[in-house]
């Protein structure tokens, strides 16, 4: 009777806990994270009541389990397609930033490019009207300021994105440990359920977490959850049994992880870029901006390069070799977070010098009231109150400074941030050529001579200077050949070849085009063999041997070799021409000593010359130098009529005959002369041939670059989100709670739940019956 009795209590306990349950899934079927819960029944096994009579029958049923409906291949797809959609959520209106910064509007790049080349137009009609030059000016400051400007707001969206990163990072770290916190809590029980609040709550922040990181998370036989920075294997572990992992930030958006074991060190980290979520789409984004930044850093270098060599090429208004005219030299200046001062440091180059390219670190002494700037080698190479001087730069401080205070100058030449328009007076815009063609009358030909200052570059060797000993001693040689080479900023040398137990070595001189100024001439065989772009000379180079150890020279340079004697062979030249000579040791004792002495010479295309057409079969010319008559080289004309002699470019077109000549001079002034403003405005489109100009289709690529990653980003957003909203249908499926099912569940647990009551019921009349029986 008793047996009837718990069969009955122990089916309604069971049925309450069915509808406890199924009224929790009912209450909460629009709560986030909540997942489906049933309950899970078993039959309670028999047992024997005496030792004659077993029950066949059990002893009514248990809750084994209240389970959660978890499958965990649905979860997973949910957290990867999640992760992707705000990855692609992230980065879509970074990159529409980032697009709409390069769009064309008023006072942008694009209307400042085009404003530019017009104002450069306009003066090459009229090079002499100041008004023009000053409209030039303004507009070369404009389109310094545009780029600039352009640079600097896609860097602080670059900034921004980077302190988004790390607001990122601070909840990946806070999720991750407060994980830890409540896996710490599970199992602690052995009530059925008793857990699924807690892995509920859990598995909300796993969502939450491959929101800003991919993850991949593997669940042990009790329901702790192991979680990786990937969603392939092999990705570094961010929460263990050991705890959660220690994440840092680099400068790209890529993560260090550093386990949490015991005694991990940081140079134990592991870094990693993550490949989903917010901190992928704040990475990518970043990325982008840093390949944007590049191109611009580009486009702004070609402008500044291509536009300051024809410039420097040209003559200014005072018939003086142009100067630059953009600069993207620059400094950023840190001040120490350790500093108890207030000191800021403004650093600017200095034109016409070259800027110094090592970090410079400033430090105040308090006790002398002084700035010492060290170099990266810990150098002290300069010192300043409130003004430093450095090679190619200046240095000025401002604000209290305090006693061990540092600054540190960074530099970041080449950034289009720096972008500067350097002249600042109407008369220094060069806008004449630097040399002046005029065909003599008796040519018999119809060509036409273009003449600019060479471009042309020799094989590298070491300078003469550099190998002579600084003692007045001499120096011994590996080999007879060519020794090295006196710069073309010498303007005296003294070279000795030394006897020793042997013969004194010949010393050689010759200028690159093969005109030899000293030593024993070559025969024709030695001549050739020389005469290589190998050993230093320029191609095509004509060996001239009729003015050596001569004592009035080529170019009017002085010879002198008195002091030879059989044991020393000696020179001194004097009086030298602003062009690099090469030196060469003829066989012997190899062993010579000297010194070279420098200055300020004049430059090959201040020289007035002729060239001359020698065999209009061949397409030999000479140069020749107008005020001595010397030879200072020839050549021969390639397919497009082109040849470099001596630091000339020159080209001449089809139609000549030998005999015809031309004369070149420097420009005495440049304001009635626009070939230079001509050469820079000819850069608004590209020439094929050459790939400089063509500023505006550059600017275009870069637009269409960004926007064709914006699209791009756009479309990933559209398939991510499809995909995740497969996935959470698939989850709502397998785990959402259904209200109409939960409906039907209530009904069917109610009416169990009044049967097994029932049973209690008859299990009660029964035992009044029996006991009324026995009265």
């Amino acid at each position: 009777m008793s047996e009837i009795m718990n069969i009955g209590r122990s089916g309604m306990l069971a049925f309450r806990s069915a509808l406890t349950v199924t009224s929790e899934n009912v209450a909460n079927a629009n709560t986030d994270g909540y997942t489906r819960r049933s309950v899970i029944t078993s039959e309670a096994a028999g047992s024997a009541g005496n030792p004659f009579y077993t029950s066949g029958t059990g002893q009514g049923v248990l809750v084994a389990d209240i389970r959660r409906a978890f499958d965990e291949l649905v979860v997973g797809q949910v957290r990867d397609t999640g992760s992707a959609v705000a990855s692609a959520v992230t980065m879509v209106p970074a990159l529409e930033q980032l697009e709409n910064r390069m769009l064309p509007d008023a006072g942008g790049v694009e209307e400042m490019l085009s404003g530019y080349f017009e104002a450069l137009e306009g003066l090459a009609a009229m090079p002499e009207d100041q008004g023009m030059r000053s409209v030039v000016l303004e507009s070369g400051k404009g389109l310094a300021n545009s780029i600039a400007d352009m640079a600097t707001d896609i860097r602080d969206l670059g900034d921004y994105l980077h302190a988004q990163g790390g607001q990122v990072l601070e909840r990946v770290n806070g999720l991750l440990q407060e994980m830890d916190r409540l896996q710490q809590k599970m199992g602690l029980s052995s009530v059925p359920g008793s857990d699924n609040a807690v892995q509920d709550r859990r598995d909300k922040l796993l969502s939450d977490l491959s929101d800003l990181v991919d993850i991949r998370v593997d669940y042990s036989d009790l329901g702790i959850a192991t979680v990786h920075l990937g969603s392939a294997p092999g990705g570094p572990m961010l929460l263990s049994v050991d705890g959660p992992a220690r994440l840092t930030l680099n400068a790209d958006l890529s993560l260090n992880v550093r386990a949490a074991e015991a005694g991990s060190l940081s140079s134990d980290a592991i870094t990693r870029s993550v490949s989903g979520g917010q901190l992928h789409g704040l990475a990518s984004s970043l990325g982008a901006i840093n390949a944007t930044l590049s191109d611009l850093n580009e486009f702004a270098g070609a402008i500044a390069d291509q536009m300051n060599i024809i410039h420097e090429s040209s003559r200014d208004g005072n018939g003086a070799p142009g100067v630059r005219m953009f600069s993207l030299n620059g400094w950023d200046a840190v001040p120490s977070p350790h500093n108890s001062g207030s000191s800021l440091a403004v650093a600017s180059e200095i034109e016409g010098e070259t800027p110094m390219s090592d970090t410079i670190r400033l430090v105040h002494d308090g006790g002398a009231g002084v700035w010492n700037a060290y170099d990266e080698t810990n150098t002290l190479i300069g010192s300043g109150t409130n003004s430093l001087t450095l090679p190619g730069m200046t240095i000025d401080l401002t604000g209290a400074a305090v006693d061990g205070d540092v600054i540190t100058l960074e530099p970041t030449h080449g950034s289009a941030e720096n972008m500067r328009f350097l002249l600042t007076e109407p008369d220094q815009i060069a806008s004449g050529g630097a040399l002046v063609v005029s065909p003599s009358m008796s040519n018999a030909g119809t060509s036409e001579l273009t003449a600019q200052p060479g471009t042309e570059t020799f094989t590298s060797m070491p300078t003469v200077e550099s190998l002579l000993p600084t003692d007045g001693s001499s120096q011994g040689l590996l080999s007879d050949g060519v020794v090295g080479m006196i710069p073309a900023s010498a303007t005296e040398v003294t070279l000795a070849s030394l006897a020793g137990g042997g013969t004194a070595s010949d010393i050689m001189i010759f200028t690159r085009e093969g005109t030899q100024i000293a030593g024993p001439a070559l025969s024709g065989a030695a001549a050739a063999s020389l005469l290589t772009t190998a050993n230093g000379f320029a191609d095509g180079a004509i060996y001239d041997g009729t003015m050596t150890g001569a004592a009035n020279n080529y170019l009017g340079t002085q010879l002198s070799t008195d002091g030879s004697t059989a044991a020393t062979q000696w020179l001194h030249l004097s009086n030298l021409p602003a062009e690099d000579l090469i030196v060469v040791a003829g066989p012997g004792n190899l062993e010579i000593g000297g010194s070279v002495t420098h200055g300020n010479g004049t430059e090959p295309d201040d020289r007035t010359v002729t060239l001359n057409v020698v065999d209009d079969t061949t397409g030999e010319v000479e140069l020749l130098d107008q005020a001595t008559g010397h030879r200072l080289g020839g050549g021969i004309l390639d397919g497009n009529g082109q040849v470099e002699i001596a630091g000339f470019s020159l080209t001449l077109s089809a139609g000549y005959t030998t005999g015809d000549s031309f004369g070149i001079e420097a420009s005495s002034s440049g304001t009635g002369d626009a070939r230079g403003l001509t050469a820079l405005a000819a850069l608004r489109t590209r020439d094929n041939a050459s790939g400089l100009g063509g500023f505006h289709a550059i600017l275009t690529e870069i637009r269409t670059e960004v926007g064709g990653l914006t699209a791009a980003a756009q479309i990933k957003q559209e398939v991510a989100e499809a995909q995740h909203e497969s996935a959470q249908a698939a989850h709502q499926a397998a785990a959402g709670v259904d209200l109409d099912t939960e409906a039907a569940n209530l009904m069917k647990y109610q009416q169990a739940y009044q049967a097994n009551a029932r049973v209690m019921t008859v299990a009660q009349e029964l035992f009044s019956t029996l006991m009324n029986s026995l009265r």
